[in-house]
């Protein structure tokens, strides 16, 4: 088997540990090491993972307006307890007022996938 840095990335992605993955590799941790500290490999793992977040953040996105008008039916259903009403609420303002500030780093620094890892 070839080892590639796309085998290697998958493996570290779908692996808990360093150890794991190089386990699964059937090579040393520290031949993992020395492989991920390539700069074609940083380049290759820094844009593996940006995909992933990508894909994360699109699926986010399809799942929001549900969520929130979930809370909102929480909220507004007079049978449920005043506390619980106000969870949703809380909840709700939460949420928009991370979104608002998410959209405003975006605007700011005009990346859409600013990622620190």
């Amino acid at each position: 088997m070839t080892l590639t840095n796309d085998s290697i990335i998958t493996a570290l992605l779908t692996n808990d540990t360093n150890a794991a993955a190089a386990s699964e590799l059937g090579i040393s941790e520290s031949y993992l090491y020395k492989r991920m500290k390539s700069d074609a490999f940083q380049r290759a793992f820094s844009d593996a993972k940006a995909v992933i977040f990508a894909k994360c953040l699109e699926q986010a996105q399809r799942m929001l307006l549900k969520s929130v008008s979930t809370m909102a039916e929480i909220m507004d259903d007079i049978n449920n307890a005043p506390q619980v009403r106000l969870n949703a609420a809380q909840a709700i303002i939460t949420t928009v007022t991370r979104l608002q500030s998410a959209a405003a780093r975006e605007r700011e620094e005009n990346s859409p996938y600013n990622i620190i890892w």
